[in-house]
């Protein structure tokens, strides 16, 4: 009998992983949408290796953004990148209000 766990599709770990969106003048940006899908890609997926981790999170930009995909995260191949250091490499994906007006609005 064999009790260890059955190797799960990739595709399970994401399958209630909406799409990002970038929207900053809606507030869709990366932090919010990376808030709400923390738990599948930092507990479900905490024992893939990074590659694979970055590897599922790229197909998740919206295809209306593929510009921004492409000028920013392209460049980076999943192996030669962390998740952690690809999460902040999305963190680009900002507000874009300058850091001198939030001070004011605060």
């Amino acid at each position: 009998m064999n009790l260890s766990k059955p190797n799960k599709n990739n595709n399970d770990y994401v399958k209630n992983v909406g799409e990002f969106q970038y929207e900053p003048t809606a507030g869709e940006v990366f932090a919010t949408w990376h808030a709400r899908n923390r738990d599948a890609y930092g507990n479900r997926m905490a024992g893939l290796p990074d590659e694979k981790r970055v590897t599922m999170l790229f197909p998740k930009f919206n295809k209306s953004n593929h510009h921004l995909y492409l000028a920013y995260l392209l460049p980076l191949s999943p192996k030669d990148s962390t998740f952690g250091r690809t999460i902040e490499k999305c963190e680009m994906f900002g507000d874009n209000i300058p850091l001198y007006n939030r001070h004011l609005s605060a």
